[in-house]
């Protein structure tokens, strides 16, 4: 579950002498119960290490891996109660949608698909607001923002994914687009731009459009220094290689990059150049690496031409 932390003082009120019932701190109480609780699997009583050490081959193994798997299920089950009893006593409360998206991946952890589209639909329908503060993660790492159509679109996608449903999993992916990932850091929007990147291709793939695939794959082949592309790389190229057979692909993708120009981008009062190469009839944007910056277009363009050729990516089609 991808927790929603609060604030310490709010963590604070969690051990007040609280009652389950409506009153002014009730909804603190409540959501700070969920989270203590799922905290529980991990933190408290080590479900998932029991999980992954438990031995499967034995009677007793097998007995002892049930038991945990139940024990881990009646716990995601408990705080789940709590995350629902807020939404339904405290509608108006600033942490309903912290609960709604916290209920969302509960259900979606206790595989009741069903039940998980329903409410990360129900965010999507909502006023939440994916600028709100108080993101995934803990520390330094954490997220500012809590993105919570962001993520609903995603996780739909993925449900959608799962049950063999690609058109309907695109179209989740497509809504992003509506409802975009909120961050102020570089390096996080650059790990979702090649995260997404490669949502889209893998259904694309799986409805056998790989030159689809290919169209949101190549922007991201070479490293803009902002976020690791190396596993997007081994699924473009392995995508060109079946589009174009072995052989082929080394003479297509040369012909790609011969087709490398620039044209010129005006974001607010600063212009600044930007590179494409011809895919299949389309024009496709190349994301330019740090080292590819110099004093006129003519000279970026040669070094694009370098990296491309020295890319992973070419390699892997030399392979």
């Amino acid at each position: 579950m991808k927790k929603v932390f609060l604030s310490a003082a709010i963590i604070i009120s969690f051990f007040c002498n609280a009652q389950d019932k409506k009153y002014k701190y009730g909804d603190i109480a409540l959501f700070n119960k969920g989270i203590a609780v799922y905290d529980l699997i991990d933190e408290g009583l080590y479900l998932n290490n029991k999980i992954r050490e438990a031995d499967t081959i034995s009677i007793e193994g097998k007995k002892e891996h049930k038991n945990i798997l139940d024990m881990r299920e009646s716990v995601l089950e408990r705080s789940l109660g709590y995350f629902t009893m807020l939404i339904k006593d405290y509608p108006k409360s600033t942490l309903y949608f912290m609960a709604l998206y916290n209920k969302a991946e509960l259900e979606n952890e206790l595989e009741d698909y069903e039940a998980a589209k329903k409410t990360y639909i129900e965010i999507l329908n909502s006023k939440a607001n994916d600028k709100d503060p108080g993101g995934l993660g803990s520390g330094i790492m954490a997220e500012p923002y809590t993105n919570y159509k962001n993520r609903a679109c995603e996780a739909l996608a993925t449900i959608e994914y799962n049950a063999g449903n690609y058109n309907e999993a695109l179209k989740y992916l497509k809504l992003t687009e509506k409802h975009h990932y909120q961050h102020f850091c570089g390096n996080a929007i650059a790990a979702q731009e090649i995260y997404m990147a490669q949502q889209y291709a893998k259904n694309y793939i799986k409805l056998n459009q790989k030159q689809e695939a290919l169209t949101v794959l190549m922007p991201h082949i070479l490293s803009n220094g902002l976020a690791d592309n190396d596993n997007l790389v081994k699924v473009a190229a392995k995508t060109f290689k079946d589009q174009y057979g072995n052989e082929k692909a080394k003479t297509e993708f040369a012909e790609i990059v011969k087709s490398i120009h620039h044209k010129k981008t005006t974001v607010g009062k600063n212009e600044y150049d930007e590179f494409f190469v011809n895919l299949a009839g389309k024009e496709i944007k190349i994301e330019m690496p740090m080292m590819a910056y110099a004093e006129t277009p003519d000279a970026e363009r040669a070094i694009m031409i370098e990296q491309l050729n020295k890319s992973d990516f070419n390699k892997l089609l030399n392979e």
